[in-house]
């Protein structure tokens, strides 16, 4: 902006810029590039659009907003108690202000969008007989207390109130007959913005230019990564006992879709978790595409395919697969067991899904990224009422605890303070190998060790590898978890193993190998008497036949009343035979304590891995965004629009206002005259053309453009000029 020329309008403005700063501006909104303009008065023309204008406007921070709110009041450099020069470039370079004969004014689509700027009410001039009084000291001191009270509540806006009540509205007649409000309804006053102005000293907002709240948490960078690292090995265990559980016991799909309350509680109980980070891992897992429904006459949630292939890759990646799906995910977990409009919202239910998450997300760890230091809930609410004032009003709900508790549970952060990999993740353009990359140097190696007790518990110390993590969650059963995790084995956990396909000697031999101690004989007698036991029954079709070594054995199973649904009959000493399918044979004793292996007809045992049931993958939506714009791409589009100059037929088209537009092509059309109109098409290129209007109503004109009849819609039309 530096001794640029001052213009005539918006548009010559931008004509006027040099290739730099054409190129920064597509850079700074690129939705203006998104399909390349014409020329540069289409640029112009979709620079000053509304829609644009907003999704600049929204994207700025509260300090630019204020210089920007304090240009269209009166002079920044007054209003406000900082130096300007540097936000004021930045929205000239973003095309929201123009270099104007008598110096920098904004769009004027910008008064639109922000008609009440700071706070402050329309001035004296836009007011019918009204003028703001000179003497305001004077009679402020004579207002009575009551109608001080309530300016002071309206000193920093909003500038309109209602005055409901006899008293009250005897303090709006009081204030209105001062000078310091004017009635707009019976009972509604607003203060002039020369009045609102007074009553903040002079003062645009309270704060003035006040910059990013900083951190207000200490954080040391070897306990942050150190204390991650333990997360995300945590995370990534429990997600796959989820998976583990649903495989074997999947839970249903509601007839609304989602998760069932009861079924959250049990899988909660299941990984000895509360529901709170039991909803945020199940959608997470949702998210990652990781679980689906499989979508069968009676459907249920499964383990997708993918979980699979996921499961087969490195911790980093498969870390870095879950932070970028929480990053880009629509979803909020947060609002399970909530009431939303239709009762009580459901873990997978169509009520969490939130598209303003995506946004709220980036925001924060675009925060988390500007310190190396950690931000509590409080100093983040304030963080993102700055960065988004707009989207982000004061008062309204950011929702910075719970996204901040989701960051601590995945290892993004830990004491509230961003990771090595974290601050990768906060580049938008961040893809799962540079995130990946990132943790693979943060994330210190397991520690392989396990303390086993004579009284049938494991402890693990510290982290352990997947492998050994997958074997022990096969074998054992977790009785608490933590920094260290203890396991319990038992017969019934053993079995789990042996159905696998395991032998005592492989469980003594792996437990001995990361035990720095023998094992203690309690313990090597259950799990060889486990294995023992295991497998004396067989169970195979005839519809199914049970025969064991074990005559007593088969003698307790028919003697014991749970099993009368198998409706057992023997058939020789160690052969029983039922009517019922093997499969259920083999589940119901199992249930009551014994430990069956199914055989094939031939006499061979069953055992190892069997196909689990798998759902098919159903990705979430993209988030819907506009393509990013490169330096090269903005600089090819500056090119591009450059070899059209604005040299076509008839006026020069400014862009009008709405209600201006109307009016000329209401005037045109009566008159039957002809008027020159810029408009986009469905692609969103800007034309301009000579059109004859033959009726404007229901949104549309219809007219002759060229010698054809055209029907154009009126939203569509960014300028009118006459012919």
């Amino acid at each position: 902006m530096t001794g640029s020329p001052a213009v005539r309008s918006y548009a010559d403005d931008i004509r006027s810029r040099d290739d730099a700063a054409l190129v920064h501006l597509l850079l700074a909104r690129p939705d203006l590039a998104r399909p390349v303009p014409a020329d540069l008065t289409a640029l112009a023309a979709r620079a000053g659009s509304r829609p644009s204008a907003l999704r600049a406007l929204e994207s700025l921070h509260a300090d630019s907003l204020h210089v920007l709110e304090a240009l269209l009041v009166g002079d920044p450099a007054t209003l406000l108690a900082a130096d300007v020069s540097e936000p004021l470039e930045q929205l000239w370079r973003s095309a929201l202000v123009w270099q104007s004969p008598e110096g920098l004014r904004p769009a004027r689509v910008i008064g639109e969008i922000l008609p009440e700027p700071a706070g402050l009410g329309a001035p004296a001039s836009a007011i019918e007989n009204y003028r703001p009084p000179a003497d305001l000291p004077e009679r402020f001191e004579a207002l009575s207390d009551a109608a001080r009270s309530a300016l002071d509540r309206l000193r920093w806006g909003p500038a309109k109130a209602g005055f409901e009540g006899t008293a009250a509205t005897g303090v709006l007649e009081e204030l209105v007959s001062a000078g310091f409000m004017v009635r707009t309804e019976e009972s509604t006053g607003t203060v002039p913005r020369e009045v609102g102005l007074w009553l903040r000293g002079g003062r645009l907002v309270a704060d003035d230019v006040a910059g990013l709240p900083v951190a207000d948490l200490a954080a040391d960078p070897a306990r942050t990564e150190a204390g991650a690292a333990v997360s995300i090995r945590e995370l990534l265990w429990q997600l796959e006992r989820l998976a583990s559980f649903w495989q074997l016991d999947p839970p249903r799909v509601l007839r609304t879709g989602g998760l069932g309350a009861r079924d959250l509680k049990v899988t909660a109980e299941r990984l000895d978790q509360d529901q709170a980070f039991t909803a945020f891992l199940i959608e997470l897992a949702y998210a990652a595409d990781l679980i689906a429904s499989d979508d069968a006459n009676e459907p249920v949630w499964l383990p997708t395919t993918e979980y699979d292939e996921w499961l087969r890759r490195d911790t980093a990646f498969r870390w870095a697969r879950l932070v970028l799906a929480w990053r880009d995910s629509p979803r909020a977990a947060f609002l399970v067991g909530t009431t939303g409009d239709k009762g009580k919202i459901n873990a997978l239910g169509a009520e969490a899904h939130w598209p303003m998450m995506r946004g709220r997300r980036r925001d924060i760890l675009e925060v988390l990224a500007s310190s190396d230091g950690g931000y509590s809930t409080d100093a983040m609410t304030r963080a993102l009422h700055w960065l988004r004032p707009l989207r982000l009003p004061s008062g309204a709900p950011t929702r910075a605890g719970e996204l901040l508790q989701e960051a601590e549970w995945l290892g993004v952060t830990a004491g509230h303070a961003l990771t090595a990999a974290g601050h990768v993740l906060a580049d938008p353009a961040s893809d799962e190998t540079s995130v990946a990359t990132a943790l693979e140097g943060a994330l210190p190696p397991p520690q392989d060790l396990l303390l086993v007790q004579a009284d049938h518990t494991i402890v693990a110390p510290g982290s352990l590898s997947d492998d050994l993590r997958r074997f022990a969650d096969l074998v054992f059963d977790v009785e608490s978890s933590g920094g260290a995790t203890v396991f319990r084995i038992s017969s019934a956990s053993l079995r789990r193993g042996f159905d696998r396909g395991l032998s005592s000697a492989d469980i003594l031999g792996r437990l001995q190998a990361v035990s720095p101690a023998p094992i203690p004989q309690p313990v090597e007698y259950l799990i060889n008497d486990a294995a023992r036991q295991h497998g004396q029954t067989r169970v195979g079709g005839t519809s199914s036949y049970i025969r064991s070594d074990d005559a007593a054995a088969l003698q307790s199973m028919m003697a014991d009343p749970r099993t009368g649904i198998l409706r057992l009959r023997q058939i020789a000493p160690t052969v029983l035979i039922s009517p019922v399918a093997a499969e259920t044979v083999l589940d119901v004793l199992r249930e009551q304590g014994h430990s069956p292996v199914a055989e094939t007809p031939d006499g061979v045992s069953i055992v190892g891995v069997r196909r689990q049931p798998r759902a098919d993958p159903r990705p979430l939506a993209g988030p819907v965004i506009v393509d990013s714009v490169t330096a090269e791409l903005a600089a090819q589009a500056v090119a591009r629009m450059r070899q059209h100059p604005d040299s076509s037929e008839g006026p020069r088209i400014a862009s009008t206002d709405p209600a201006i537009t109307l009016a000329t092509l209401q005037d045109a059309a009566a008159g039957r005259m002809p008027v020159w109109i810029g408009y986009s098409d469905p692609t969103g290129d800007v034309h301009r053309a000579l059109l004859q209007p033959e009726q404007v109503a229901g949104g549309r004109v219809i007219g002759a453009v060229d010698g054809q009849r055209r029907t154009i819609a009126l939203h569509r039309i960014l300028g009118v000029a006459p012919a």
